[in-house]
């Protein structure tokens, strides 16, 4: 059997360096998460597979974070906030209405349904009831 014979500096011939979404991806195929945790890149995974991929995520790393940034997406001022969406005027008016309910023995002794709030109670109720009526 003959012998197989290489061209000189067959070993020496550099592969071009993966781009940021190859790196990426290759990360995925090898079980690797690569994501921003305070605006650090952080790899975790299979301890391998990062050890395969370090020199690769070293050589983009600025690629890879502009790639995983949270998109920052500003609100459409043309389409209205949830019912229910925290940024509502009346969720900091409910919020102060509950912590006084829970600390107050006569509001949770008459309730909403069982009898009268404290004058301070129904002071806050009504805000909440009226900031939710202008919503609608």
């Amino acid at each position: 059997m003959a012998a197989i014979t290489y061209p000189l500096g067959h070993k020496s011939k550099s592969t071009p360096a993966p781009s940021a979404t190859e790196v990426l991806a290759q990360a995925q195929a090898l079980g690797v998460v690569l994501a921003l945790s305070d605006g650090e890149l952080r790899a975790r995974g299979n301890q391998a597979g990062i050890a395969k991929l370090a020199q690769h995520i070293r050589n983009c790393k600025p690629e890879l974070v502009e790639l995983l940034a949270p998109l920052t997406v500003a609100p459409d001022p043309a389409k209205p906030l949830p019912k229910f969406h925290a940024a509502q005027p009346w969720c900091a008016l409910d919020r102060e209405f509950q912590a006084h309910y829970w600390q107050c023995p006569a509001c949770k002794a008459g309730g909403r349904t069982r009898g009268p709030l404290c004058p301070t109670g129904e002071q806050l109720q009504q805000a909440v009831d009226n900031a939710m009526s202008k919503r609608r």
